[in-house]
């Protein structure tokens, strides 16, 4: 064999060794990368894929500290209570508070023969609430006959600032992506998932590894070169002024759509809308307030005869509750105190409950 095959055999042998080596390289650093990032949220594979795959209509799902992985619709939301009748409970922080307190989830479950499907999602507004409501029944099969949405005042701020170049409807189905990776946004675990996307695809692990870096780079100079677009004033400063008519328009589009969403399913006999004024609607600061808007949505819809809207602040001066009593201090948010949900707020919502079941014969209490 002449030196010049071999030396053409010595190099290709070299290039495939280095080649065995950079690839077994990037294997383990790629199951590094991996084990890391699973690792973060239960290591268990299918905890990824779920919140992955969901988080593609849902753009965020609730809190995942304590994923019971047997059990992922956890999720999504959670069922306190047994029976035939089902209640969906939609909405955002406002409602996820309900159920963080064990007083009342005692409430609840001294509703005789009902089964609650508690779904609250910090910043979730109608548009979200509407694909986690297309989930919740086409996923895991739930058709609630009653539905209790809590509006919060932020929903009109986080449509048209947060969601609004985020969500579309695909085969008549409202979904709200997620945020672009590296979007320095509250809920941008999608990240993650982009990452993880890249690691458990079928190319050579030196490519993967390739990738996962320049996403990585990518992330990083857009959250170094972008800045938050939704701020405190995007979100309730708009409630500090008249509502412009075109902000109107597409709220009213929205919310209509959600609507006519809850009541797509022939099992939905009762939609219960809840409201509540901030702090500062109390005190003349903001002049704008979303109860007003949902009341000319529901007058508009065709579905008014099975809609209630429900304020329950109408009674709070009734039972001598000081507006001290009623809000977290030092909460931008106005986020109810516990003592007043417990023994005022989610009450109200109980007695509607019951007095439209009642009557329509579903049980008495």
């Amino acid at each position: 064999m002449s030196n010049h095959k071999k030396n053409i055999i010595l190099f290709i042998t070299s290039i495939f060794f280095c080649s065995f080596i950079i690839e077994a390289y990037s294997y383990v650093k790629v199951n590094e990368k991996l084990k890391y990032g699973i690792g973060k949220l239960g290591n268990k594979r299918k905890v990824n894929s779920f919140i992955n795959s969901n988080i593609k209509s849902l753009h965020h799902l609730r809190r995942h500290t304590k994923i019971k992985t047997d059990n992922l619709s956890t999720l999504i939301y959670n069922k306190v209570g047994k029976g035939n009748k089902k209640v969906l409970i939609q909405g955002d922080s406002w409602a996820e508070l309900i159920e963080r307190d064990p007083k009342n989830i005692d409430l609840l479950l001294d509703i005789p023969d009902t089964q609650f499907l508690l779904a609250g999602t910090s910043s979730y507004s109608p548009s979200l609430m509407s694909a986690q409501l297309n989930v919740i029944r086409s996923q895991f099969g739930e058709s609630p006959e009653t539905i209790i949405a809590i509006i919060d005042q932020t929903d009109l701020g986080d449509e048209l600032c947060r969601y609004k170049n985020l969500r579309e409807v695909i085969n008549g189905k409202v979904v709200v992506r997620p945020d672009p990776p590296g979007t320095p946004e509250h809920y941008t675990l999608h990240s993650l998932f982009s990452k993880h996307e890249v690691l458990k695809s079928n190319l050579p692990f030196t490519i993967r590894l390739i990738k996962y870096e320049l996403l990585t780079d990518q992330i990083v100079d857009r959250m170094k070169n972008s800045k938050r677009k939704c701020n405190y004033n995007d979100i309730l400063g708009i409630l500090k002024n008249n509502i412009s008519d075109l902000d109107l328009l597409y709220w009213d589009y929205i919310f209509t759509e959600y609507i006519n969403n809850v009541f797509s399913n022939s099992d939905l006999k009762h939609f219960i809308i809840v409201t509540h004024p901030h702090k500062y609607h109390l005190n003349g600061e903001y002049v704008s307030n979303i109860n007003d808007l949902i009341i000319n949505n529901v007058n508009k819809s065709r579905y008014k005869d099975k809609i209630t809207v429900l304020d329950p602040s109408n009674y709070y001066k009734n039972d001598g509750v000081n507006i001290e009593e009623i809000f977290i201090v030092n909460d931008s948010y106005s986020h109810l105190k516990p003592f007043y949900i417990t023994n005022y707020y989610l009450p109200k919502i109980i007695q509607t409950l019951i007095n439209l079941h009642s009557h329509a014969g579903s049980f008495s209490y």
